[in-house]
């Protein structure tokens, strides 16, 4: 390709690119949809001629916020428009993306020697202007045109938050520049002003606090979780998988979504021989999914409890494949033994047998029984 082919084509290099961006900063963020104000009024004495009907800027059709020249002046701006109200809910804690206006303008009594145009255009954060002013150059006509400012990415050189936006002092003041002859009385007229907003919600991930599971003595395994921070999820999916890789779907409840501390539990009635894992799958209110950490459960079938040295002296360690919640300790006669027990981890714990007399114990780990002699 020559050099004068592409200066040629670079105009729609340009164009194209400048079409991808904003296409793809529209997918990224959500958008409010066109909102229309509640109020207008005319900021007295902020310039040289006021709106006279500034409400009919809330509005479309044929009425329109005028402000007209008067034959002492040669020229000069009008009144700030003041439009707000414009009634907006984003979520807490989004991001706001960009900020677009709308508005329907026309002139009237304009010539070669008069004209109307721009003179102010910026948007208002808590009552009062903020930002870059985005007047355009051109020339208003005698046909009601819509204008455009801003846009999907443009926060108007600010920084916006939600609660900005939401305020009810949220709006736009537009002005306009009236130039003329004395024998001419050009004027200005809005209407049909719309907003809106662009802004992407990060959804915080849940807190899961804990997740744990237990195998009953009917060998069913219960499963418990809790969770803290949840306002935006929708469910959890309980999943179960023999090796720890592959998974099917067991059971999905419904999220408590409140954002205050939750306690959940289920139990599987037909978990798998041997060593069982589950994990929660869990669904959030944009359909994003994330996954707990997994829980292994051995079936008391094919458990391996061991407990050394046996025989013991002055004491004995209990270790299993599965997590150990309790530790009793019987004589040959089935008496329960007090003896105290320290908790190495979760599957193993160390029994005090320094007091017990010589003889032949049983020792019950959670359910399962396994022989202890004391020497």
């Amino acid at each position: 390709m020559n050099n004068s082919t592409q200066q040629f084509l670079r105009p729609f290099y340009t164009i194209i690119l400048t079409a991808l961006l904003v296409n793809a900063a529209q997918a990224q963020c959500s958008q409010t949809g066109v909102i229309s104000p509640s109020s207008a009024i005319n900021d007295d004495g902020s310039g040289a001629w006021g709106f006279t009907t500034p409400g009919y800027a809330v509005f479309g059709g044929q009425s329109f916020a005028t402000a007209s020249a008067t034959l002492t002046l040669l020229g000069g701006n009008t009144d700030n428009l003041k439009i707000q109200g414009f009634g907006l809910n984003i979520p807490a804690g989004a991001t706001i993306c960009g900020i677009q206006m709308k508005m329907s303008k026309r002139a009237s009594g304009i010539s070669i020697l008069a004209s109307v145009s721009d003179y102010r255009v910026r948007l208002m954060k808590n009552g009062s202007m903020n930002g870059s002013n985005r007047a355009k150059g051109a020339n208003w006509t005698g046909t009601s045109t819509t204008s455009t400012y801003g846009g999907p990415t443009d926060l108007w050189g600010s920084t916006w938050t939600a609660a900005d936006v939401n305020s009810g002092n949220f709006g736009v003041s537009v002005s306009a520049e009236i130039n003329g002859l004395l024998s001419l009385l050009p004027s200005a007229h809005i209407n049909d002003v719309s907003m809106t907003v662009y802004f992407s919600q990060i959804t915080l991930p849940i807190k899961l606090v804990s997740f744990n599971g237990q195998l009953s003595t009917t060998k069913d395994v219960k499963l418990t979780w809790t969770t803290s921070g949840e306002e935006e999820n929708t469910n959890f999916t309980v999943q179960r998988s023999n090796d720890g890789s592959t998974w099917s779907n067991v059971e999905t409840i419904a999220a408590d979504a409140t954002g205050r501390t939750t306690n959940y539990s289920y139990t599987d009635k037909n978990s798998l021989r041997g060593k069982t894992y589950f994990r929660l799958s869990i669904r959030n209110s944009t359909g994003a999914t994330t996954y707990s950490d997994i829980v292994t459960v051995m079936d008391r079938a094919n458990l391996s409890l061991s407990v050394f040295p046996n025989p013991a002296a002055e004491s004995a360690t209990i270790r299993s494949d599965a997590k150990i919640s309790s530790i009793r300790l019987f004589n040959a006669m089935g008496t329960a033994q007090q003896v105290p027990v320290t908790k190495i981890s979760d599957n193993s714990s160390r029994i005090n047998t320094s007091a017990l007399p010589v003889g032949l114990y049983y020792v019950d780990v959670d359910g399962e029984m396994i022989k202890l002699l004391k020497k």
